[in-house]
């Protein structure tokens, strides 16, 4: 008796191994407004995770504005992984992915992605549907908010600006080459880090940088000799 017990709690605990999901989360944080910070973010993901039955396998986080289009680059690594994997890409909250519709309906339309979003059902489209709308409407009404109070400001006369602009401006225009050299570097390695594990032809890559709005040190679009080059360059340092 005891020996079939034991079968019966193997055979448990394999189909438990079987049934369990992988999950890739993403947190985002807006540049400007915390709002809900990354850290409480990760805890409401892992916490559905584990009620779910599931595993995270890869955590990806960055602080972009809300306004920003899915083109993220932490984001598109995280949607990059899920579709190598076979993961499902969970977030705590829809607006974390984008506050604009037709960004939310390109990712639910991509048969190749399954997404979930903690505080809602992400795979009902009406639902779906109406966060998402409130996600942009949230969005459109923060800018109208900002430009009402901008226009209140000016008519009284407020001067808008850093006060000390025109020394920054002044500043910018003095800096040394040193320091331009290391802010192009800066550039060129999360250019690198954004097509580090993507696979495709170099054309493809320098394609994906342009739509994602990098730009070469010199501010020009990438071809595929300079992704070649800024592969070789990074590669080599590793």
């Amino acid at each position: 008796m005891l020996f079939y017990k034991y079968i019966l709690y193997l055979c448990s605990v394999n189909l438990n191994i079987t049934d369990m999901k992988k999950y890739v989360s993403y947190c985002r944080v807006s540049t400007h407004k915390q709002g809900l910070g990354l850290e409480a973010q990760m805890s409401i993901i892992k916490s559905y995770v584990k009620l779910n039955n599931g595993e995270i396998i890869a955590s990806y986080q960055e602080k972009e504005s809300g306004k920003d289009t899915i083109k993220r680059t932490e984001l598109q690594n995280a949607i990059k992984r899920c579709k190598e994997e076979g993961c499902i890409l969970v977030v705590a909250k829809l607006d974390r992915l984008s506050r604009d519709v037709m960004d939310i309906f390109s990712l639910k339309r991509d048969k190749n992605l399954k997404f979930e979003v903690c505080d809602m059902d992400a795979t009902d489209t009406l639902t779906l549907g109406i966060f998402a709308t409130l996600a942009q409407k949230e969005r459109e009404m923060i800018s109208k908010r900002t430009k009402e109070a901008l226009s209140v400001k000016k008519a009284a006369g407020v001067k808008l600006g850093s006060p000390k602009a025109s020394e920054t401006i002044r500043k910018y225009n003095h800096l040394g080459a040193e320091k331009r050299h290391l802010e192009a570097n800066e550039r060129n390695r999360k250019a690198y880090a954004a097509i580090r594990f993507m696979n495709g032809t170099l054309r493809e890559k320098a394609a994906y940088l342009n739509e994602s709005g990098f730009l070469t040190p010199r501010g020009k679009q990438f071809q595929a000799m300079q992704v070649s080059l800024l592969i070789k360059r990074y590669e080599q340092e590793r």
